[in-house]
């Protein structure tokens, strides 16, 4: 009877440990415009809201994840109402999608940049996390503190036409990131592009709130098909040609006039 006993727990461990390698999970994320785009023309500052708030799923297996945009919940308060170039701005949900294939370590993301679309086939970002030993429980779930900080080019486009060319005028900028990382679910992904550590990332903090994704809701289950497809369509670049694309975006901004210091997304 024991020995009978012995086996049901076993099993029913067992079973729980497969739900936590595969799952449907969702992310809020919040961004703070105000320290994303910067020294903007008082105008353009009056039409945008302070913080955007979206909401992302990660569905994931072992093997493959698939992280894409599920809803804008809110835009926050604009700076001070509308301008007199209009009515607020919006800005809308991101419509990057980042299918990743673990084992293999390469990911394929879909971008609208501008209205055009492209399909970036990379290897994985090799994030240079320092493991720490501060731990925190996120959704039952004890998490383990992982940071790492880098520098990022910081392109500021310059009010009217009389400005130096934009790869003239990239900035230096260094982007500090805190992961909390879940060791009890053994898959090295985590939202957006951010992966590497030996658990689920559950919560990423960029520069102190800049940008803060964290794990609202959790399904334990087996993704469908549809929430595993890789994204297709789109001109086919590398990560080095869409950083080309976008100088040459923001070059022919610069010479219509319009400017803010932004950073590219984390």
């Amino acid at each position: 009877m024991k020995k009978t006993a012995w086996v049901v727990l076993s099993l029913i461990s067992l079973s729980t440990y497969a739900q936590k390698t595969e799952g449907v999970l969702t992310y809020t994320q919040k961004t703070d415009l105000k320290s994303r785009f910067q020294n903007m023309d008082p105008a353009m500052q009056a039409r945008m809201p302070e913080n955007i708030t979206r909401q992302y799923q990660l569905a994931f297996t072992p093997q493959e994840a698939l992280y894409e945009p599920a809803a804008v919940i809110e835009e926050g308060n604009g700076f001070g109402g509308g301008g007199p170039m209009g009515g607020p701005m919006r800005f809308g949900g991101s419509s990057s999608i980042v299918y990743t294939q673990i084992a293999e370590k390469k990911r394929t993301e879909a971008r609208d940049i501008f209205g055009e679309k492209y399909r970036v086939l990379d290897t994985l970002v090799n994030q240079r996390w320092k493991l720490g030993k501060e731990t925190r429980t996120i959704k039952g779930f004890v998490c383990q503190k992982a940071s790492f900080t880098d520098t990022m080019r910081v392109q500021r486009i310059m009010m009217g036409p009389g400005g130096p060319p934009a790869g003239e005028n990239q900035q230096p900028m260094l982007r500090t990131v805190v992961a909390w990382y879940a060791p009890e679910i053994p898959v090295s992904i985590g939202p957006e592009k951010y992966s590497g550590l030996p658990g689920l990332i559950l919560e990423v903090d960029v520069n102190n709130g800049e940008s803060l994704y964290t794990v609202s809701e959790m399904e334990w289950r087996k993704p469908k098909s549809s929430e595993l497809k890789a994204p297709k369509g789109g001109k086919v670049v590398t990560e080095k040609e869409v950083r080309e694309i976008m100088m040459k975006r923001m070059e022919e901004m610069r010479k219509n006039g319009g400017g803010m210091r932004m950073r590219p997304g984390n």
